[in-house]
This record gives C-alpha cells, structure tokens and sequence, in this order.
C-alpha cells in the first residue's frame, strides 16, 4: 500500500512547495500575509499534507 502512496504523495509535495513559493512573492508582505489569503493557505495545506503523506510513505516498517 506504501508503494501505491510514494508517487502522489511527491508530486503533492512538489507542488505544494511551487505553489507556496509562488504565493508569497504575489503577496506585499511576505509570508506573514499566508494566513490572510485563502489562496495561500491552499498552497500551504497542498504542502503539509505532501509532506506528512511522503513522510508516512517512505517510514520503516515496523515488525509486530
């Protein structure tokens, strides 16, 4: 099932981090306007989620 999850799970990332990284430069203050922004928030949610699914993807297995 992890083997099913890798692919998705870094293009989400990778384009959570284009998109995030497009965002701010269209924002005047930065970073700290992303909370303001529905669609920068979209872009940052897009990342943390691509980041804890690569995550969960690529973690050992545990033996039970």
């Amino acid at each position: 099932m992890r083997s099913l999850l890798r692919f998705p799970a870094v293009v989400a990332l990778i384009a959570g981090l284009a998109l995030t990284a497009w965002t701010t430069t269209e924002l005047q203050g930065g970073i700290a306007e992303l909370p303001s922004h529905w669609w920068s928030s979209a872009a940052a949610l897009l990342l943390v989620l691509g980041a804890t699914a690569t995550v969960l993807a690529w973690r050992p297995r545990r033996s039970v």
